[in-house]
């Protein structure tokens, strides 16, 4: 059962520093706004890809903390 759990806590922590990661670069782009062709589709990708990391972060917390429950 610890070893689920361990499995479980590093993928958050893993995706935990991936979110941050794309967050920073959202923000790096946004402050250097440079006419581009694929700006918006550049944006929108990472957003999308940010909402998505935010949703599996969410639900394995979930199972995280039901799993030190049992444990």
């Amino acid at each position: 059962m610890n070893d689920s759990l361990d499995i479980l806590s590093s993928r958050l922590d893993m995706k935990q520093r991936r979110l941050s990661q794309l967050q920073q670069t959202l923000l790096i782009n946004t402050k250097n706004m440079k006419t581009s062709s694929t700006y918006e589709d550049d944006t929108i990708r990472e957003l999308l890809e940010i909402r998505k990391l935010k949703a599996e972060i969410a639900e394995l917390e979930v199972c995280v903390r039901i799993m030190e429950t049992m444990c």
